[in-house]
């Protein structure tokens, strides 16, 4: 079994007949032409004009024109999906917006409750404070001591 080289499978030995190859390569224009899908391509309208020649095929043009369709289709569908993306992006960074608003909002709620709370406190303490200084050392009215005095002198003659 003959050993070979990377250089002996380059080289063929040559019997003096070439392969057929073809004028014009259908494939090497396909990226551009399919940016113009209204226009015939540049290389459809050759294939028409030279069919007679060697290894040019008829199903080639209709096989590169169905990959342009279905390229223009996957470029519309990304571009939609690009267009949806941007609205996406917007609805979200609109609703974030709303959000942050509506944050702040409640965060003056919770402060103003806050204060309030802390207000009723002191009043409730205050209440307590004033009822316990009452217990502890009420303050008779005119009229009470009055009485008291009335009271004291019935009291100090009726003993007799």
């Amino acid at each position: 079994m003959p050993v070979h080289s990377p250089d002996s499978s380059r080289r063929q030995k040559s019997s003096g007949r070439k392969a057929l190859q073809p004028k014009i390569d259908p494939f090497a224009n396909a990226l551009t032409s399919a940016a113009n899908t209204d226009a015939k391509p540049k290389w459809a309208t050759q294939c028409v004009d030279i069919s007679n020649k060697e290894n040019v095929h008829p199903m080639i043009q209709s096989f590169d024109s169905s990959l342009a369709q279905e390229l223009s289709a996957i470029r519309e569908k990304l571009e939609r999906l690009r267009i949806d993306r941007e609205n996406t992006d917007e609805v979200l960074r609109q609703r974030g917006l709303m959000l942050d608003s509506h944050m702040k909002v409640i965060l003056s709620r919770w402060e103003d409750q806050k204060q309030l709370e802390m207000e009723v406190d002191r009043l409730y303490r205050l209440k307590e404070i004033r009822l316990s200084c009452m217990r502890i050392s009420p303050v008779k009215s005119l009229r009470e001591k009055e009485q008291e005095k009335l009271l004291q002198v019935k009291a100090s003659e009726s003993p007799s």
